[in-house]
């Protein structure tokens, strides 16, 4: 069974893992930091969906009993879910400071 488009489901919610905190940063108004932190809580749990993708990916290949495949990818996948999961928090706590000290300037 071919199980690709976990992968893809993993991409895009990888990649907005990184943008939705931005675009919550990018929006002006008066409750700027209410609104970065709604944006960073979105993005936290694309990174948590983007991951249960790449288990579900993983076990697809156990089902499967496809050994070798597992071997080959797990790796990869390893290091790209730590990846993604540091560079999220990275980034959303980025934005969480700078909302913050925005909001701060403002006042």
């Amino acid at each position: 069974m071919y199980d690709g488009w976990m992968n893809l489901a993993s991409l895009l919610l990888g990649l907005s893992a990184w943008f939705l905190p931005l675009w919550g940063l990018r929006r002006q108004s008066r409750k700027a930091g209410a609104e970065a932190a709604l944006w960073c809580w979105a993005g936290a749990l694309c990174c948590a969906a983007a991951l249960y993708f790449q288990l579900r990916y993983g076990d697809s290949y156990v089902q499967d009993g496809d050994w070798s495949a597992l071997m080959d990818t797990s790796g990869a996948a390893v290091w790209l879910s730590g990846f993604l999961l540091a560079t999220s928090c990275v980034i959303q706590l980025a934005v969480l400071f700078a909302a913050h000290w925005r909001k701060r300037s403002e006042d």
